[in-house]
């Protein structure tokens, strides 16, 4: 997993993992004793972005922390669909001084043909994500894209409108490289989708956990009691959350 990161959090929604579980701010701040000076709390933000996903860097903002930065990756829909999503509730936020980077679009090695087989043979899941069966029609109607190209787009699933922002250069792992680097052992990273870019990070620079000052994660429960065959449907949701299932390899790192 990753050793040289300070804290590991697994919580189960990303307001709770971003921030109830989460020290207090008074706790994250560095105060200096020299000239009084307050550093906020610096931050990258990593998930699987929807229409619906500004709550938490609103938070991040309202609490004071230095939101450096998002990123997408690829869960619930595949890595582009869900940075538009992040692209165009920023500009509604008047927030496009935001960077937005996109993530890798495949896990390390998972894809939708080898997703489907493994249902085939342990049953499918609750909630499937960006692997569920492609469905053009149900994209149409406005849902977000899954399986099939990972370039495709869904205008219809930006109910917030399309950006007229763009992505920054940078992707997204080499992003946060950079980041942790500048500012050594300052950057919380919030994942909250995926781990696939922490898990590139981490292959690309050896350094970049013992740099970074902590990651928090949310990956859904850990299913160790069997509730995803004997709970509700809800319970199998939570139990097998696509944010592990769809790259599991990263899961590692």
């Amino acid at each position: 997993m990753f050793p040289s990161f300070s804290k590991l959090f697994v919580a189960t929604s990303l307001v709770a993992a971003s921030f109830a579980g989460a020290a207090p701010l008074d706790q994250l701040e560095e105060r200096s004793t020299k000239n009084h000076t307050t550093v906020k709390p610096k931050v990258i933000m990593d998930n699987d972005w929807g229409t619906a996903g500004f709550i938490p860097y609103l938070m991040a903002l309202d609490a004071g922390w230095d939101v450096l930065g998002l990123v997408s990756d690829t869960a619930n829909s595949w890595a582009l669909q869900c940075g538009l999503h992040a692209l165009a509730t920023l500009e509604i936020g008047n927030l496009s001084c935001i960077p937005v980077h996109k993530g890798a679009d495949y896990p390390l090695l998972n894809t939708p043909e080898l997703f489907q087989t493994w249902e085939m043979v342990h049953g499918k899941l609750a909630w499937e994500g960006s692997f569920a069966p492609e469905n053009l029609t149900y994209e149409a109607l406005g849902n977000d894209p899954t399986s099939g190209d990972p370039t495709r787009v869904s205008k219809a699933a930006l109910y917030e409108g399309y950006p007229n922002t763009t992505f920054a250069s940078k992707d997204a792992a080499w992003f946060m490289i950079q980041q942790v680097r500048k500012y050594p052992g300052q950057v919380s990273i919030y994942s909250a989708g995926a781990l696939t870019n922490i898990a590139l990070a981490i292959r690309m620079d050896p350094d970049f956990a013992k740099n970074a000052k902590e990651l928090v994660i949310m990956g859904g429960y850990i299913d160790d009691n069997l509730l995803q065959v004997t709970g509700s449907v809800m319970q199998a949701d939570w139990s097998s959350d696509v944010s592990f299932t769809v790259d599991s390899n990263s899961d590692g790192y």
